[in-house]
């Protein structure tokens, strides 16, 4: 094809069959690690979804196999250089290049290393300044992060370069992250847990006159966005993509705007399971069920509620433009106009019953994967993560 594409990083996609790994799935490179998160410089996986082999097992990936000079080497600054290879391999191939860049850092636990001459100063100025550590390792390590996105975009082909900038999440406020001024974190519903800053820049010959964009973006519009846009090649597209294409509208040339973003839908786990949790926003407005407003870590006298239950059954209703905090809820008695009501209550089941599937239940026994990865999956008398469905 026209493109080398290459992955570097986390994959967190699924890898339990050989055909569900990046190099099957459109890729021709791929140096990273397939699950959640790793070990900062021992590369062993460090993930929730399987436990029973965490911190024994490494999980650093060349292609479909292990990658045994990983295993030692920082992550951000093995996975940059095996960024700036790929930029290398593209222009040797003659090709233009898609790199998907997705860093360890700073997913907890954040580690640096000792001695790195960008790192440690940021570090030892947090410490300084009375950060907590956890904070101060945050910015440190993200500062790395930075170093590294320097280092590949001095490579690159600017005058013909898209380049995104994102996150997947808000930040985890107990592991060293803020989301000031947004309420909540990570895995809540809150827009501390879902909006993020981003950042899309064009090269000469891409750029259209707009310098910033205050419309709502989903990350499912990236796709449609990229292809259908700046590729023009929407017939590459299915018809019933959820993400739409902005990228007239993020150039400056077209009035589009996603009028509604679908943020959650899901029916819980552990503690929650069978709890439902949904949300939806507009430019404007936002409605959340199934988070309970009281269980977040802030005393409850903060919030304007008209109840402060424990369990998830609040429907909480915000104003975003006057309170980017949802600090007050509206539905509350009469505060939130009729007209409103119901076109959130509208726009909520439209959604649903569009592109809400019913929930998908792990396919395996994670013991069973456990012992086949330690039996089966060694270099070297090394153990490595690998997939273990035959198909």
């Amino acid at each position: 094809g026209a493109y080398h594409r290459a992955i570097v990083g986390k994959w967190d996609l699924g890898a339990a069959s050989p055909k569900y790994v990046p190099t099957a799935r459109g890729f021709d490179a791929f140096t990273g690690f397939y699950n959640a998160m790793i070990d900062y410089f021992d590369w062993t996986i460090e993930s929730v979804a399987m436990t029973d082999i965490a911190g024994t097992i490494l999980d650093a990936q060349r292609n479909d196999g292990p990658s045994p000079k990983a295993a030692g080497q920082y992550t951000t600054r093995f996975l940059r250089d095996a960024a700036l290879g790929e930029v290398a391999a593209a222009k040797t191939a003659g090709k233009a290049l898609f790199l998907y860049a997705a860093w360890n850092a700073i997913h907890y636990d954040v580690a640096i290393p000792d001695a790195h001459a960008l790192g440690q100063p940021v570090y030892m100025k947090a410490v300084g300044l009375g950060l907590p550590q956890e904070r101060a390792l945050a910015l440190a390590a993200l500062r790395i992060v930075d170093a590294a996105n320097e280092w590949i975009y001095s490579r690159l082909d600017r005058d013909n370069t898209i380049w995104i900038q994102t996150s997947d999440n808000g930040g985890e406020p107990h592991k060293g992250a803020s989301n000031y001024p947004l309420r909540g974190g990570k895995g809540s519903g809150w827009q501390g847990g879902t909006q993020v800053p981003c950042f899309m820049w064009l090269g000469a010959n891409l750029r259209g006159s707009l310098k910033s964009y205050e419309g709502l973006v989903h990350v499912t519009d990236w796709v449609p966005t990229l292809i259908g846009g700046a590729l023009g090649a929407p017939e590459a597209l299915p018809d019933d993509l959820y993400g739409q294409d902005l990228w007239e509208s993020l150039r400056g040339n077209s009035e589009k705007k996603r009028e509604d973003i679908l943020l959650l839908a899901t029916a819980g786990t552990g503690d929650d399971a069978g709890e439902a949790m949904v949300s939806l926003r507009t430019d404007r407005y936002k409605v959340l069920i199934g988070q309970a407003p009281c269980a977040v870590g802030t005393p409850s006298s903060e919030y304007a509620g008209c109840d402060c239950s424990a369990d998830r059954t609040t429907v909480w209703v915000s104003d975003l433009l006057e309170d980017p905090s949802e600090s007050t809820n509206l539905n509350c008695g009469d505060a939130l106009p009729a007209d409103v009501r119901a076109d959130l209550a509208d726009r909520l089941a439209k959604n649903w019953d569009m592109h809400v599937q019913p929930a998908q239940r792990p396919c395996y026994d994670e013991t069973r994967a456990a012992t086949f990865i330690e039996a089966e999956c060694s270099y070297d008398d090394v153990q490595y993560y690998c997939p273990w469905l035959a198909a």
